[in-house]
């Protein structure tokens, strides 16, 4: 079955126009409202700031609590990288010592909150929590705690390091000692050495004086002795002589060549020693160097309180409580606005 459309009316139209004129709320009918009911309005707003400002007063100052870890260092560098030794932290050592903490104060271990980082281009690892004033020197204990157990981590790395440079500067130590023990010994030989020379040249010039008396006894066997006695007693005095300036001849090489080389030897070897003793003092130095370069793992200061406090922000409280403040406050007074229409209209729906 067809059916015919119904046109609308002109005062129908007018009538709809009408309705939604009345509905619509113009700028000035909300600063009207507004200004209608701007005691609740100011009441409100003024009420959420001195809330704001209240709590904002009422809390207490934190400051950001931070310890500085140097990692341990030996010669050939950093013991652990720091990537390593912040993932230890965070993955093992802050959880433990939190945990131990709250397993005596639990009540209080729930508002403890540690983090660990390193700054951006250092070789450090910086602890840091945010606590009360009254709270330093709980959170300056916890933090030397994490420090301590990942000192004890490293330690035993770094007690094996530092006995083995111990051992070597113990060697080269007793080596030095060695070498010093043989200079001396070197020395004694060349002393020694100078006192033969002396008790050779003595013995050389005795046998001169013996020479030069057999001469003078051969002189005086020439003219005293005659006959036969005079040929063998000059025979003897030759022979003595001969005897007397091999002797002489020996003594005078040995001085000259035997002991000039052995006194050559000794004093080189002296002058080796002395260039291996040089070598040895100079690796002393330096495993004293080295032992005496070794840094354990430790807070490089004590716990460091920020001079300015973090929190609270006082300007963001009452900023965010006035503007929760002018909310509520529209949001009341459209809402009041809104209640006193209904009513009348209840009003003008019964009169009718």
């Amino acid at each position: 079955m067809n059916s015919e459309k119904r046109q609308i009316l002109p005062q129908e139209i007018e009538a709809l126009h009408t309705y939604y004129q009345e509905d619509e709320i113009s700028l000035v009918d909300l600063w009207l409202i507004l200004e209608k009911r701007k005691k609740l309005l100011v009441t409100i707003l003024v009420g959420a700031v001195l809330l704001g400002l209240g709590v904002a007063l009422v809390q207490s100052n934190k400051y950001t609590y931070t310890t500085s870890i140097e990692i341990a260092r030996s010669t050939d560098g950093l013991l652990e990288e720091p990537g390593t030794v912040l993932a230890k932290l965070q993955q093992s050592y802050i959880p433990l010592v939190i945990h131990e903490y709250g397993s005596t104060h639990p009540e209080e271990s729930t508002n403890i909150n540690i983090a660990a980082a390193i700054p951006k281009g250092s070789e450090i690892v910086v602890l840091s929590s945010e606590g009360r004033e009254g709270e330093n020197l709980l959170l300056a204990e916890l933090h030397q705690s994490i420090v301590d157990k990942i000192a004890k981590d490293h330690d035993s790395t770094i007690s094996v390091i530092k006995a083995e440079l111990e051992a070597q500067l113990h060697g080269a130590e007793n080596k030095l000692g060695e070498l010093q023990d043989k200079a001396v010994f070197t020395e004694n030989q060349i002393e020694r050495l100078d006192e033969k020379s002396k008790l050779i040249t003595k013995q050389i010039d005795e046998i001169g004086k013996v020479i030069e008396e057999s001469r003078k006894n051969r002189i005086k066997a020439v003219s005293e002795v005659t006959g036969e006695a005079k040929a063998m007693t000059l025979l003897l005095i030759d022979n003595e002589i001969q005897q007397y300036q091999e002797r002489e001849s020996m003594l005078i090489e040995q001085l000259h060549l035997g002991l000039a080389s052995e006194r050559d030897l000794l004093q080189q070897e002296l002058a080796n020693n002395s260039r291996a003793q040089a070598e040895q003092q100079e690796k002393i130095l330096e495993m004293k160097a080295k032992i005496a370069n070794i840094i354990k793992t430790r807070a490089i200061t004590p716990t460091m309180r920020s001079q300015n406090p973090t929190a609270p922000n006082r300007k963001l409280i009452i900023v965010l409580a006035a503007v929760l403040g002018l909310v509520a406050a529209l949001t009341a007074v459209f809402a009041q606005e809104f209640s006193e229409k209904v009513k009348k209209k209840k009003k003008l729906d019964v009169a009718q």
